[in-house]
């Protein structure tokens, strides 16, 4: 299994309305030089750069609840503990209260993190305990009170099983996790990314009933961490929240360098681009230019280092439509020039505001790079956050990037945080939600892309064509006909982190059409099965979880050297088909064996398989079939409530979390924070 290196996605800032907290935490992106030397430079608004403000919030109050009988508090303890006990049971939890009044009332938060300081662990050689935070519901704790049997040292928590003897411990008064931490036996501060729960207190006050942060119910007994409280003698130890928020008042600019601040709101006329004054509808393109040439001071204004940011309200344009030929691809928002490798182009939804972009009319796409019909700009380091945006114009793109050709592919384009809302279009062609076409290194994530449907698998929620290096990660793709089609000419894109559900098709590979492709999809949470189709060598599928009868299938033949790993298949009690070819026998003869490895698999079912389906030469295999031909020697069967601790949070068991090729543990990183859906799109920013 793969480490998540990134931050998970949290949801949008809110406002600051100045009141007191509680924590509980319970222990369970070519550039064309060319172009930017030689563009005229129009005079430029001064802009605002405001640098956020850090504050440093020691709790008010602290404890942990405990499995005690009779019940006691611990408010009073210099430490803070999570402890399993007896095996798989939840024994302690850490409740904390803040108060957020030294921070302006009406400020943006963009990031709360709680610091805890490790200071001692247990002796057994079990190297990591993992603690998730949660957010408490239902209840809202006195923590001078309160108890693992009451929130008030009277009242109860909700009744559960969770615990020894049926103590509550708050278990069915907490959400699913907001952030969850390995934590190994080195002491010091340890955090947890606690922005989304924060900023959800001051979007709604009233939902503020703290945090809690669970003990390892996979744990054998005996097994904690123990944290220091506000009570330690060790000043330098004792708990803190770091909150980062920008003051009331003050536009928010987050560019950097020399890159300045632009602002654009839903307004008739026009502006000169300040936050007091902003550019209006009137500076937007006009769908009139010759050859859809750009016509707008609001876009013609950004250098490399820019930020252009659209305030809230639903903008509806009216697009080009001169060539039917070539006006697909040229976007209706893009910039006039190509951003640098350091300084990219931004054009961004303002944090905290809902921009909603509609084309309703003409034949362009919402947002692109493509400079104008002639073709001879594919503007390069062009970033697009945060923006919700949806054609309504016929077989146009929500987004689409695209380089000149095969041979000379653009760099740079990052799509972010956006919603990219399909429609149906009755076509069998292709009609796609993002199109990445003739492209180096394009990095799509954080995104929500549903409703593109269509005809056939054409239409699709992200669609690449002569693509290599991409990197289409934690999006969440939903309710397209196809969820993400790479098909033509892949090389090593990587697909990962990403909740593919209710599609028609959640993942289909090449087509024969270009060069053969190569791709990787770990890590991924996926509601049906990676359709490899053809014309591949040396695809890798490993670390996912499908909740679905298949995992991976070749349908029209000519894959080489697949490589499925580490993966967990649950079909519910449907039988399985673990993998299937309708035109390849299996062959294990270098260089065209159709699988170079397959092994370290769980399934809730004893799989089968299948090749040269439906034809006369076809092979039916079981699965001891298969590691007779030396696959699959390492593969499991086992129900799922044998290999997660629940199918909510889908924590694996203590066994399956060594168990994969590598002694590393089967199935993806944190699936419970890949399918929380609230942190994809601009309301999970960071």
């Amino acid at each position: 299994m793969k480490v998540i290196t990134r931050s998970v996605i949290t949801a949008t800032p809110a406002r600051l309305i100045g009141l007191v907290g509680t924590l509980a935490a319970v222990g369970s992106c070519q550039s064309d030089e060319r172009s930017i030397a030689t563009a005229p430079r129009p005079a430029r608004p001064a802009g605002t750069v405001m640098s956020p403000s850090t504050a440093t919030i020691r709790p008010t109050a602290d404890t942990y609840l405990n499995i005690d009988d009779p019940p006691a508090n611990h408010s009073t303890e210099d430490t803070l503990n999570v402890y399993t006990w007896p095996d798989d049971k939840i024994a302690n939890a850490i409740a904390m209260k803040f108060d957020f009044s030294s921070i302006p009332a009406g400020s943006t938060i963009s990031s709360a993190t709680l610091n805890l300081y490790l200071q001692a662990t247990d002796a057994t050689s079990d190297p990591t305990y993992t603690v998730t935070v949660h957010k408490i519901v239902n209840k809202n704790p006195d923590l001078a009170r309160a108890t693992g049997s009451t929130y008030d040292g009277i009242n109860s928590w909700t009744p559960n099983n969770c615990c020894y003897n049926s103590i509550p411990m708050a278990q069915a008064d907490i959400s699913a996790p907001a952030d969850s931490r390995t934590i190994d036996k080195t002491l010091g501060f340890k955090q947890w990314d606690v922005t989304s729960i924060v900023q959800g207190w001051f979007s709604n006050p009233a939902s503020n009933f703290g945090l809690l942060l669970n003990s390892d119910p996979s744990k054998l007994a005996d097994r904690y961490r123990q944290f220091s409280s506000s009570e330690n003698p060790a000043t330098s130890q004792r708990p803190y929240l770091t909150v980062i928020y920008t003051a009331p008042g003050a536009p928010i600019c987050e560019a950097t360098g020399a890159g300045r601040c632009y602002y654009v709101a839903n307004n008739p006329g026009s502006g000169a681009g300040t936050f007091t004054n902003p550019y209006g509808l009137a500076d937007l393109p006009k769908n009139t230019t010759s050859y859809c040439t750009l016509d707008s001071p609001a876009l013609q204004a950004l250098q490399p280092g820019d930020i252009l940011y659209f305030r809230g309200g639903d903008y509806l344009f009216d697009t080009c439509a001169s060539d039917p030929s070539s006006d697909y691809e040229i976007g209706y928002i893009r910039p006039a020039r190509s951003g640098t490798a350091g300084s990219p182009i931004t054009i961004e939804g303002y944090p905290g505001e809902t921009a909603h972009l509609v084309v309703r009319s003409g034949l362009q796409p919402v947002l692109g790079n493509r400079g104008n019909e002639l073709g001879t700009s594919h503007y390069s380091y062009v970033r697009f956050v945060g923006l919700a945006v949806e054609p309504q114009n016929g077989n146009a793109a929500s987004v689409y990037f695209k380089g000149p050709d095969q041979t000379s592919l653009t760099p740079g384009l990052e799509l972010a945080y956006c919603e990219v809302i399909g429609t149906y279009v009755p076509t069998g062609d292709n009609h796609d939600g993002v199109r990445l076409e003739n492209l180096t290194a394009p990095w799509v994530h954080g995104n929500v892309i549903h409703g593109v449907q269509g005809n056939s698998h054409n239409s699709a929620g992200i669609k690449l064509y002569t693509v290599q290096n991409a990197v289409i990660e934690v999006n969440y793709i939903h309710d397209n006909w196809t969820g993400i089609y790479d098909k033509q000419s892949a090389v090593d894109n990587i697909y990962r982190r990403n909740f593919l559900t209710a599609n028609t098709e959640q993942f289909l590979g090449t087509e024969s059409q270009g060069n053969t492709a190569r791709y990787q999809v770990h890590d991924n949470v996926v509601d049906g099965q990676i359709e490899i189709q053809q014309h591949t060598d040396g695809t890798s599928i490993y670390d996912n979880l499908f909740r679905y009868n298949t995992l991976a299938g070749a349908s029209a033949g000519n894959t080489w050297n697949s490589q499925l790993w580490n993966n967990i298949v649950i079909a519910g009690g449907a039988p399985i088909t673990a993998y299937y070819s309708y035109k390849d026998s299996l062959s294990t003869t270098p260089p065209h064996d159709q699988l170079a490895y397959m092994d370290y698999n769980v399934y809730d079912a004893s799989p089968s398989y299948v090749f040269a389906r439906d034809l006369a030469s076809e092979q039916d295999l079981t699965l001891t079939g298969m590691q007779a031909v030396g696959y699959e020697l390492h593969t499991a069967v086992a129900p799922a409530s044998d290999i997660f601790v629940d199918q909510v949070s889908y924590q694996l068991k203590p066994q399956w979390q060594t168990a994969g090729r590598y002694g590393d543990a089967v199935g993806p990183d944190s699936t419970s924070a890949i399918i929380n859906t609230s942190r994809y799109g601009p309301m999970g920013r960071p």
